[in-house]
């Protein structure tokens, strides 16, 4: 007998894939997918979702990297497509305290001249160590500049212009 057969197709569903996030070092921050806080998400492939990573006190946003370990984006905030079921990771960084010193200078004899500091009259300043300084030693009537010595007695320069990095508490001499 004659029949007629009909084909039937069913649409498929898209394909899902699922981000989830992750923070190293552990507790220095956290993530948030799509302005919400979770760990994951599952969606179309091909879909992008809005990340942002947020640090904690002590921690500095570094960088974003994938599951192969591969850098994937530096800014905090981070548009991904996700393609496939991965794991992103936001790295974060100590913050390193800024460590002080203090740069004391005088002048060998008593009103044998004047030193100023990063051009100004001053006998000390404290500055983030390993930061430079501008130091200017001026010989009053009678005097001549010889050279700069440190607090161990060692010379330091010879001119009467100096720029000096300040690695610790110290005193300059003119």
């Amino acid at each position: 007998k004659d029949e007629t057969l009909t084909a039937v197709f069913d649409k498929n569903a898209p394909a899902k894939a699922t981000l989830s996030v992750g923070v190293s070092p552990e507790k220095s921050g956290s993530v948030l997918i799509n302005g919400e806080t979770q760990t994951s998400i599952t969606v179309e492939q091909g879909k992008e979702v809005s990340l942002e990573a947020q640090a904690n006190k002590g921690y500095n946003f570094s960088h974003w990297k994938n599951s192969e370990g591969r850098q994937v984006g530096t800014t905090a905030k981070l548009t991904y497509k996700v393609e496939k079921d991965e794991t992103l990771t936001a790295v974060f960084e100590a913050v390193k305290p800024v460590k002080k010193s203090t740069l004391t200078v005088g002048v060998s004899t008593e009103r044998s001249g004047s030193v100023s500091i990063n051009g100004e009259a001053q006998t000390s300043i404290t500055i983030e160590q390993g930061k430079e300084v501008s130091l200017e030693a001026q010989a009053n009537k009678g005097y001549n500049f010889s050279h700069w010595k440190n607090s161990e007695g060692r010379q330091v320069g010879t001119t009467a212009k100096l720029t000096y990095k300040v690695e610790k508490d110290e005193t300059l001499t003119a």
